[in-house]
């Protein structure tokens, strides 16, 4: 999982007045361009610091500012991350009896 490709939306929780402001079709599918590339990101069990961490480096590559980190140079750790993330769901899961 490539994190710079899909983070364009997270796990955010939105406020139904800005659900209400969704009115064009085109507000919609952005929208739905973030839920789709929050789900590829659900693996990750992000918490809410976690998420504007991961929301900043979106920010800063969509608006092409300078970016803190060279992306490439943690693709690897990305997926460790990402197995390491699996592991303990699954972990969790069986403990609880869910597997």
């Amino acid at each position: 999982m490539y994190l710079a490709s899909t983070a364009a939306a997270l796990t955010l929780t939105v406020s139904g007045a800005f659900a209400q402001d969704l009115k064009t079709v085109d507000q919609k599918t952005l929208y739905s361009l973030g839920a789709v590339a929050a789900q590829e990101l659900r693996g990750f069990n992000l918490t809410p610091q976690e998420v504007e961490i991961v929301m900043k480096g979106m920010s800063d590559r969509l608006n092409n500012k300078a970016l803190a980190v060279d992306p490439m140079a943690y693709r690897a750790k990305v997926q460790q991350l990402a197995a390491a993330r699996r592991k303990a769901t699954g972990d969790q899961q069986a403990a609880a009896g869910k597997v």
